[in-house]
């Protein structure tokens, strides 16, 4: 029951806005939030709650609701999840300076990103859901505007799991990894819920 309720707490102090990113407490280079609805840290949490791997394309430079953000334009989907919902939108769009993405995006750049369809019951819509964003240039994770290398000490982290390889080398490993079995008959839920099952099991 307090692991239910943990769980709970967590997830209404998510914060989600179309380009929420999930994980662990805030570092540095602003790769995460702190608390969140589910993991979404290591290489397992993104191949068991995130939907979709895929690589975008910076186009340019927009005012989104009295904010500047960078147009993203999805270019190809390099993994998705069994039981996934359908494939992300065509665009996306992420702040114009380093905030709480892994990258400062910027126009002309590609990036790979980690996410996840949530669907929040409190108003009804699905949020496009970031784990992880990655520069992606030249087709190697962490090569281009971003300044984040994974920390050394965090060598099981799903972000130095891909730092530094190629596209091929990446959904090679998202292939071969399986999500946590404790998730396997709960695809079918949403990442939350999911979670919160999973964890009431432990």
């Amino acid at each position: 029951m307090e692991r239910i309720w943990a769980a709970l707490i967590s997830l209404g102090l998510l914060f989600c806005n179309g380009c929420a990113v999930l994980g662990s407490a805030a570092d540095p280079c602003g790769t995460s939030p702190g608390a969140s609805a589910f993991p979404g840290d290591s290489l397992e949490d993104w191949v068991t709650y995130g939907d979709h791997l895929v690589v975008l394309r910076g186009i340019d430079e927009v005012d989104q609701d009295g904010r500047q953000r960078v147009r993203l334009l999805q270019e190809r989907t390099l993994w998705s999840r069994e039981q996934a919902p359908a494939a992300p939108p065509q665009e996306t769009f992420v702040p114009a300076q380093k905030s709480h993405d892994a990258a400062a995006a910027k126009p002309g750049h590609r990036y790979l990103l980690v996410g996840t369809w949530w669907d929040d019951r409190q108003d009804g819509r699905a949020e496009w859901v970031h784990l992880e964003l990655l520069a992606f240039d030249d087709g190697v994770a962490g090569r281009g505007s971003a300044g984040c290398p994974p920390d050394p000490a965090d060598a099981g982290s799903g972000r130095a799991a891909v730092w530094g390889r190629s596209q091929t080398e990446i959904a090679g490993l998202f292939s071969r990894t399986p999500p946590d079995p404790a998730s396997v008959r709960y695809q079918n839920l949403g990442p939350d819920e999911r979670w919160q099952r999973v964890a009431a099991a432990r």
